[in-house]
């Protein structure tokens, strides 16, 4: 049931952002073009500016999600067993901690926009929802960390490396080629 309702999460943040994305493509696209005719689309970057804020606010939990979020675990995985357990559990904690008061910053700062009137120049589209956005968004991403902690990616083909993947480098004389020559001088000097 949690994994159902996390696909179905998923796949709906997947179809705004790509909405999202689509829709930015056409207005930039459209303004240049119109630009041409000396007909610039009114306000474009404004537009473009919003429709980033809900591509980021659902590329966050979406990225997590699919297991393709970055980290780094080079030092995690050279810790013994219990050791490496604690600092993933603390990550986790510090992780899902963060998102949640950048969620709630921005759940406030889009009461204070509201309450202010705040909004752009040209359009005058208001900010209040953006910040409600940026908060959702970093809300459900806390919520995914929590998630791919307890359950794991979505994506199944998201696997953790294996072993073999994470090993140290191999920087012997075979794997390394030199440096190219400089190349000789038509002089002959």
């Amino acid at each position: 049931m949690i994994r159902a309702c996390a696909n179905l999460g998923f796949g709906l943040l997947v179809l705004i952002g790509g909405v999202s994305v689509v829709a930015m493509m056409g207005i930039s696209m459209s303004d240049a073009v119109l630009r041409q005719f000396d007909l610039p689309v009114l306000g474009a970057s404004e537009l473009s500016e919003a429709l980033m804020v809900v591509v980021v606010s659902c590329a966050l939990p979406v990225s997590i999600l699919s297991g393709k979020a970055i980290s780094i675990d080079m030092l995690v995985k050279r810790m013994p067993k219990h050791a490496a357990q604690g600092v993933t559990v603390a990550g986790v904690i510090a992780a899902v901690a963060i998102l949640g008061y950048f969620a709630y910053r921005n759940y406030l700062a889009g009461f204070e926009a509201e309450d202010f009137g705040e909004a752009s120049v040209l359009l005058q589209i208001p900010y209040g929802p953006f910040y409600f956005a940026i908060g959702i968004g970093a809300a459900l991403a806390a919520l995914a960390v929590a998630f791919e902690a307890a359950f794991g990616s979505i994506n199944s083909s998201a696997k953790a490396p294996s072993a073999e993947t994470n090993a140290p480098l191999n920087l012997t004389s075979e794997t390394i080629s030199p440096p190219p020559s400089k190349p000789e001088r038509m002089d002959g000097s």
